[in-house]
C-alpha cells in the first residue's frame, strides 16, 4: 500500500468503517496511521518516541487526538501514545518490562476507567501494569 512505512505488515488495528475509519498499521518500518479510512498516511517512528521501528502490535481505544495508542517493537520495548499517535512513550526493561522484544498487546477496560496492559514478550514471558 503506496503510503506505510514499510510493506512488511505485522499486524493492523480499525477503529470505524469506511471513508472515517482510523487505522493503525504496525510494520518493519514503523507505525502508520490513517484517518481517513487509508487514502492517507502519517508515519511514526523512534523520532516520534516509539521504542524501535520494527512494531509488531497495535491496539487503540478512542479516535483523533484523544485516542490512547498502545504499540508494541520487536527490540524496542512497548510504547503508548495518550495523544492519538501524535508522540509515544517509550517503556523497555528498564522500567520492568520482562524483556525488551514485546510481540503482543491486549488492553482491558477503557482510558476513562483505568485498565490494564498485558504484553507478551519473546521467549521471556508476560509483562503486567496498569495504565502508563
Amino acid at each position: 500500500v503506496d503510503g506505510l512505512a514499510n510493506n512488511d505488515v505485522q499486524s493492523v488495528y480499525v477503529v470505524g468503517s469506511g471513508g472515517s475509519a482510523e487505522v493503525y498499521v504496525a510494520t518493519a518500518g514503523g507505525l502508520s496511521i490513517s484517518r481517513d479510512g487509508g487514502a492517507s498516511w502519517t508515519n511514526r517512528t523512534t523520532t516520534h518516541g516509539l521504542g524501535g521501528n520494527n512494531t509488531y502490535d497495535v491496539f487503540a481505544f478512542g479516535t483523533g487526538s484523544s485516542a490512547r495508542v498502545f504499540v508494541s517493537s520487536l527490540w524496542g520495548g512497548f510504547a503508548s501514545s495518550s495523544d492519538g499517535g501524535e508522540t509515544f512513550t517509550a517503556r523497555t526493561n528498564r522500567h520492568g518490562l520482562s524483556d525488551t522484544g514485546v510481540r503482543q498487546i491486549s488492553v482491558t477496560s477503557s482510558p476513562s476507567g483505568g485498565g490494564e496492559v498485558w504484553l507478551t514478550a519473546s521467549g521471556i514471558g508476560l509483562s503486567f501494569a496498569p495504565w502508563w
